[in-house]
């Protein structure tokens, strides 16, 4: 019979795993770089020189520019892990 601890060390095992750990920083990483890609995006709005500013709009920028499509599959990972 199961009680409601028995999966406890599992999840202290799954809390103290180094690639779980990994993937999670991994996560953050790609969550910041996102909202960094907004804040140039919104900055170049203020400035004049670009018309969106929004996540469409800074994932269309990584796209458009050399190796953008690596770096946009390196965010998925990334937030898979996040």
């Amino acid at each position: 019979m199961r009680t409601p601890m028995s999966g406890a060390p599992t999840a202290r095992r799954a809390a103290n795993s180094h690639a779980l750990d990994k993937a999670a920083r991994g996560g953050f990483v790609a969550k910041g770089l996102v909202y960094a890609l907004i804040g140039l995006l919104a900055l170049q709005v203020a400035t004049g020189d670009s018309q969106q500013a929004d996540q469409n709009g800074a994932l269309a920028a990584v796209a458009e520019k050399p190796g953008g499509t690596l770096v946009l599959w390196l965010m998925v990972v990334g937030f898979v892990g996040y």
